[in-house]
């Protein structure tokens, strides 16, 4: 036997622990690289994009920046906000996408957040939630970089469940969850206010206000 099969053999048998050795070790970089991203709240947001309660359901896409004042965010809370009431979501919505009919939100039990771009165009995404005592933390996140805003934003909106907790956090801010609407208070006609009249005989009766009330006979 020369002693090239040997050599041959041992030459191989390098070759295919290397490539092992380099796999495992390519794994284990993105594994630690994983979990530095996760640390750092850089992970890709499909990895980690919330489903399932509280979240019912989200969208995402392009908003116009001529629009963003019917978004009811603060001043001093840009960015974010929520959305408590079927007459916004109704503005909002048609101005987001006005081909498609708007969802249904029961905004008796729950409520939308949204959170948009601010300096710089990319998509959005909440891919964070958590519920501890009277509060509601949220994180919302998009790629590093991207274009400068010009005459849209990339913009998300989440349906999520109304709980014992009266604050939202959201993108660092503390934002006040208004109170639920009461259900089918939406296109529901008011009802007639009523008033007490006195009677002739001196009782207490309830008339509709519109009518008038009796006179009185003279004694």
């Amino acid at each position: 036997m020369s002693v090239r099969f040997p050599v041959l053999l041992l030459v191989a048998a390098l070759t295919l622990g290397g490539c092992a050795f380099l796999r495992d070790l390519d794994e284990n970089i993105r594994d630690v690289g994983r979990q530095i991203g996760e640390a750092l709240g850089l992970c890709c947001e499909e990895e980690k994009r919330v489903e399932g309660p509280p979240v019912r359901q989200q969208w995402h896409g392009s908003f116009r920046v001529a629009d963003l004042v019917l978004l009811p965010e603060r001043g001093d809370q840009p960015g974010t906000g929520l959305i408590a009431d079927q007459n916004t979501w109704t503005m909002v919505w048609r101005a987001f996408r006005p081909a498609e009919a708007i969802p249904a939100v029961d905004f008796s039990s729950e409520f939308v957040a949204f959170a948009r771009n601010r300096q710089t165009v990319g998509r959005i995404a909440l891919v964070h939630v958590a519920i501890g005592g009277n509060s509601m933390d949220l994180r919302w996140k998009t790629p590093p970089g991207g274009p400068a805003v010009r005459g849209t934003v990339q913009i998300a909106f989440a349906v999520l469940k109304r709980g014992a907790f009266g604050l939202v956090r959201s993108q660092g801010y503390g934002l006040v969850l208004p109170p639920p609407a009461k259900a089918g208070a939406a296109g529901k006609k008011p009802a007639r206010s009523r008033e007490t009249a006195v009677a002739p005989n001196g009782a207490n009766i309830e008339q509709p206000r519109f009518q008038a009330t009796p006179p009185r006979k003279a004694p």
